[in-house]
């Protein structure tokens, strides 16, 4: 399988066994500098594709042909549209996952409490969503994560086993911070871009024409345009038989640590 530790090693590998070759038999050092390129880009793309499990094991998606698929929320609570997404979910009877962030969860406790007593899972999704938290040492990015895990327990009473990384970024330091937490990572296998699609009917193509048994819709509530294309969304879906699944259920793993 193609990670991290697999292409690093392979890497080395071929990156000595190239130097050898340029002082016997005269190969040409571009060759080295070629690899290193190659090995530099596969590095981004691992960090860049939460999907990859490059870095570290991630579920984007169920298993399961049946048609049944999640919906997933992340950069909440927010004080105004959070409630709206949650009434729009209870009209439909519809359990899904928001990943909060520590520094918005804490000034809406109640928002956290209402999730949970509605059959909504809880995960985390850092504390900051810093910009530069990729670049965050092993000690502030679990600052981050068990703060936001305190925050998570003390409005629910249960700690919650999920996380979902700021922008969808992995690297080696995040994997060890996640493995010496207990933390799952969670990704999605269709990101709806309601951040940067302003156009409700180009977001509502976007999301329905990728809709497919199994998958994990990313949604944001903390985008006003939302309001208006999630109900629509949930509607095309149900027409379409599909049904929804928690994303624990989804995924088949646990949520909350027992």
């Amino acid at each position: 399988m193609l990670n991290f530790r697999t292409s690093s090693v392979g890497y080395i590998i071929l990156f000595l066994t190239l130097q050898q070759a340029c002082r016997q038999i005269d190969v040409s050092p571009w060759f080295l500098v070629a690899l290193t390129i190659l090995y530099v880009i596969l590095l981004i793309w691992g960090a860049a594709e939460v999907c990859s499990n490059f870095y570290v094991k991630t579920y984007c998606k169920g298993n399961s042909s049946e048609k049944k698929i999640a919906l997933s929320f992340d950069d909440g609570p927010d004080g105004t549209i959070t409630p709206e997404v949650l009434e729009t979910l209870k009209k439909h009877h519809i359990n899904a996952g928001f990943f909060v962030t520590g520094e918005k969860a804490e000034k809406h406790i109640e928002l956290l409490q209402r999730m949970k007593a509605e059959g909504h899972i809880i995960g985390n999704h850092s504390y900051s969503h810093s910009r530069w938290f990729d670049l965050f040492s092993a000690k502030k990015m679990a600052a981050e994560l068990q703060k936001t895990g305190d925050i998570i327990f003390m409005a629910t009473a249960q700690k919650t086993l999920l996380f979902r990384p700021p922008y969808g970024v992995t690297n080696p330091t995040l994997a060890r911070v996640v493995r010496q937490l207990g933390l799952q990572t969670i990704g999605w296998s269709i990101r709806s871009l309601d951040t940067s699609i302003k156009d409700e009917n180009k977001l509502y193509n976007r999301v329905v024409s990728k809709i497919r048994p199994g998958a994990m819709i990313l949604f944001h509530d903390n985008q006003n345009r939302l309001l208006s294309v999630l109900e629509k969304i949930i509607v095309y879906c149900e027409s379409a038989g599909y049904t929804f699944e928690r994303p624990d259920k989804l995924l088949d793993i646990n949520a909350w640590k027992s």
